[in-house]
């Protein structure tokens, strides 16, 4: 996948203004192809060496949300799952051990990734419940995946992997970085070797004021979406549109007085989703 993605880069990826880092930075391929050599480097390491039930090939449906999933409400009986389009079979090491649909269980309880089976109590959520009892039905009724997921970190050493096509196509090179930043950073736990790649800190730096700012646009974004003013996406019916326009130049203006000069508002503002390009 990493060589696939070098010779597409190669081939097609233009240098472009990244706008998370200014409204005049110039962001090349060479940047990206830096990345994928690192890729390159420590992708031999991602793949499990001691967990044969891992490597099982299996097909597997990466998008189970309940808007995907039909229930039928008298019987409760399953009746259809929909959006199949990306299905593909994979080893179980590269698939997603939770399903959308109880990702929410996972950001509450991050400790549960490392824990298969939480102690149970009555203090404890619905959600909580929820990826419990789906953590020991999965035990019992997909003893190899259960065995993929008890074996292997597949939080820090799959996102690479998950990432790395597509990534300049996408726009997304900073997602891709972040997950070899995140796993190098976190080796020790995963590796008895030496980490094969590093990152110097400059270009920690870079990324860090990168992060800073889309931890930000995010936090705000989320905010107004938890309080029904603009959802994300910014789709709304046509009736609230003046409305919620209105709403969207207040704080859209919010977030451009936030920087700190002249140059950062300039890039606020052209970082604002919600607004003609």
């Amino acid at each position: 996948m990493g060589e696939n993605e070098v010779q597409w880069t190669k081939s097609f990826a233009q240098p472009r203004i990244n706008h998370y880092r200014s409204i005049e930075d110039v962001e090349t391929p060479d940047e990206y192809l830096h990345l994928l050599y690192k890729y390159s480097q420590i992708a031999p390491y991602l793949v499990p060496q001691n967990c044969s039930s891992a490597c099982m090939k299996t097909l597997s449906h990466h998008d189970l949300h309940l808007d995907n999933v039909f229930v039928d409400p008298e019987t409760k009986k399953l009746t259809h799952i929909i959006d199949w389009q990306g299905t593909s079979t994979s080893a179980l090491y590269q698939q997603r051990f939770f399903p959308r649909m109880i990702d929410k269980a996972i950001s509450r309880n991050p400790g549960m990734k490392s824990n298969p089976l939480p102690s149970t109590s009555v203090d404890e959520t619905i959600d909580t419940n929820l990826l419990s009892r789906y953590q020991e039905f999965s035990r019992s009724a997909n003893p190899a995946k259960w065995l993929a997921w008890e074996n292997w970190r597949s939080d820090l050493l799959t996102k690479p992997t998950e990432l790395v096509s597509g990534a300049w196509e996408r726009d997304d090179i900073f997602s891709f970085r972040h997950a070899l930043i995140n796993l190098t950073a976190h080796w020790p736990q995963v590796c008895s070797i030496d980490c094969p790649i590093d990152f110097g800190e400059q270009e920690l730096e870079a990324h860090r004021a990168e992060m800073e700012l889309l931890h930000g646009l995010g936090t705000i974004l989320h905010e107004l979406n938890d309080e029904c003013l603009i959802p994300l996406g910014g789709m709304v019916p046509s009736e609230n549109f003046e409305a919620v326009q209105k709403t969207n130049m207040h704080f859209m203006e919010l977030f451009v007085d936030l920087a700190e000069d002249e140059a950062q508002k300039a890039l606020h503002a052209k970082l604002w989703p919600y607004q003609d390009k």
